[in-house]
């Protein structure tokens, strides 16, 4: 494949017949604004072919009627998916579309989807394995049942510190694993996600933001490092603000500089 072809992404949609099928690239995930990339009717045996020039990994969203579906893309790549229908009992949202998962046909191991959706499986198991700590974590002040082993104290220093100590461990367990197939936007990816988790532990804000969104330049295309940044600036100002005078709180914003 030739480093200048487009990106193709065919499929089958069977449900959706006879309609027409859009993917959409975001500009970015502030506004959540798009542009159309291409459409294409969904042929009589539920065929699609949709094409479009990127020279970058990109965050797509297709839709169909009144169901949608994201992927991410790399430059020249061809997928092949399958596009069903969501689960019936999901509820619909007026003027929103139903969201539903590509299912992927012949996926590359090297292809961005393929990394993500094998790190969120180790995230879950690291989830799965770290479950009580994260409930007592999240749990109500003193609540406990028969079942619990470790309900939360008065203080959740020390749980905190755990799970500062474990996504740590798990981050570099990670760095590990995909030093081979790592790439820039998987590896804002990975620390997107790992920072999320980080700001229910014990971290400062300042240790999050130089390990987490300072050593990357601002990415306005990168859905979960700009959730990130939502998250993070929503949270310490919030938290902090009403703590200063507009002119401390210019102070320590600007304590480093613009």
């Amino acid at each position: 494949m030739r480093a200048d072809e487009p990106i193709s992404i065919s499929g089958h949609a069977p449900d959706l017949i006879g309609h027409t099928i859009y993917v959409y690239g975001y500009m970015d995930f502030l506004s959540e604004s798009r542009e159309l990339l291409d459409s294409s009717s969904i042929a009589e045996d539920g065929e699609f072919v949709l094409k479009f020039e990127s020279e970058e990994i990109r965050y797509v969203q297709l839709t169909a009627d009144y169901v949608s579906a994201n992927l991410y893309t790399q430059p020249s790549a061809c997928y092949n998916v399958e596009l069903p229908l969501p689960d019936s009992k999901q509820p619909k949202a007026f003027g929103r579309k139903s969201k539903t998962e590509v299912i992927f046909n012949n996926l590359d191991l090297n292809d961005i989807n393929a990394i993500i959706i094998d790190f969120n499986y180790n995230y879950e198991l690291f989830f799965q394995s770290n479950y009580e700590t994260l409930r007592k974590l999240f749990a109500p002040r003193n609540y406990a049942t028969l079942t619990d082993s470790i309900a939360r104290p008065q203080s959740a220093v020390s749980t905190v510190q755990q799970l500062f100590d474990k996504t740590s461990d798990f981050a570099t367990q990670m760095d590990s694993l995909y030093r081979e197939r790592d790439n820039p936007y998987f590896k804002l990816y990975r620390s997107s996600v790992l920072g999320d988790l980080m700001m229910n532990s014990s971290a400062t804000p300042r240790e999050i933001f130089e390990k987490f969104i300072e050593p990357f330049s601002f990415e306005p295309q990168h859905p979960e490092f700009t959730r990130l940044h939502e998250r993070f600036f929503k949270f310490y100002l919030a938290r902090y603000s009403q703590s200063f005078s507009e002119e401390e709180l210019n102070a320590v914003l600007y304590e480093k500089g613009d």
